[in-house]
């Protein structure tokens, strides 16, 4: 009987050895697995870490994919450096992607300069370029209510373009995701983000010569001109009759002066600029100093490379 007990002892440890044997075999095949699901999941997004870019209205767009509460949309979306956070319209995101008008508040300022306020809402991920970045916080604004036509469902921030390195090809039409350090760069270009404190967080201003005259611009890859306030004194050559909008203004027919063909100095990067002109506003240009360049916006350095 003992000899039995003990024989049905020595089968059981057996099987414990085994057991314990197959859990080490799983637990480092499963690791395995995990490192080569991780390593191909780094591949593909290595390989598609890019987005055609698209020129309307002479803004850039790319395809962003956007999921929340649980629905998924594939949506052509504004890049805008002028943007401190990304900013969806407030009727796609109610009927569109199931977003709740919780009553949170947030405030901001135009580029214009005006104060706004708006609902801001943590999007469950954004696809931006081929890379997920997780809970995005989002503001939520009356785009198609003010901008009609010409407004754009979505918006890229600053807050998501400063979290990698990203090469944009205005002659190809591409953005790709840049390598540092950055190669074959022809003009860099200093820029600071504090020069009216948390008012524009992550945005991006120029110090630059327009005409001869020292200031700093704002780089707002959002806006459809560039702007100058009159009191710069820069000399108006002619008028045009457009439209115009922005956040704290529908769209709307303007009388506008502009002073054609004005030198723009960036440090050793120089180049002509047509300017609207109004008699308050903040200095900006948009994206046409870079047209038919390949540039790399470098959020950490406070940098922007044109490439040769």
């Amino acid at each position: 009987m003992l000899f039995v007990l003990l024989q049905g002892q020595k089968c059981l440890l057996l099987r414990l050895n085994n057991f314990k044997t197959q859990i080490k075999h799983f637990i480092i095949m499963f690791y395995r697995f995990l490192f080569i699901c991780n390593f191909l999941i780094s591949m593909s997004l290595g390989v598609n870490a890019q987005s055609e870019l698209t020129m309307k209205n002479d803004m850039m767009y790319a395809d962003v994919v956007l999921s929340h509460n649980g629905k998924t949309h594939k949506i052509s979306s504004m890049i805008d450096t002028g943007c401190s956070y990304c900013l969806i319209d407030s009727t796609y995101a109610v009927d569109s992607c199931n977003i709740v008008m919780t009553g949170d508040y947030g405030s901001g300022v135009t580029a214009s300069g005006q104060r706004i306020n708006s609902f801001y809402v943590d999007i469950d991920s954004v696809c931006f370029g081929g890379i997920v970045f997780p809970k995005i916080h989002c503001f939520v604004a009356d785009l198609a209510g003010k901008f009609k036509h010409y407004a754009p469902k979505f918006l890229i921030g600053a807050d998501v373009l400063k979290r990698e390195l990203w090469k944009f090809d205005l002659k190809q039409n591409k953005m790709t995701l840049c390598k540092n350090p950055v190669k074959n760069v022809k003009y860099t270009i200093k820029w600071k983000d504090n020069y009216y404190g948390r008012k524009f967080i992550n945005n991006i201003w120029f110090d630059c010569k327009v005409d001869g005259k020292k200031t700093r611009v704002h780089f707002d890859s959002g806006s459809r001109r560039n702007w100058l306030p009159i009191e710069m004194g820069i000399s108006q050559t002619t008028t045009i009759v457009s439209e115009r909008a922005d956040l704290a203004n529908s769209l709307r027919l303007d009388t506008i002066g502009v002073a054609e063909n004005t030198p723009v100095s960036f440090s050793n990067y120089h180049v002509n600029l047509d300017f609207s002109l109004e008699a308050t506003c903040l200095p900006r240009i948009n994206t046409e100093f870079l047209w038919g360049k390949s540039f790399v916006l470098d959020y950490r350095k406070s940098r922007l490379y044109i490439l040769e």
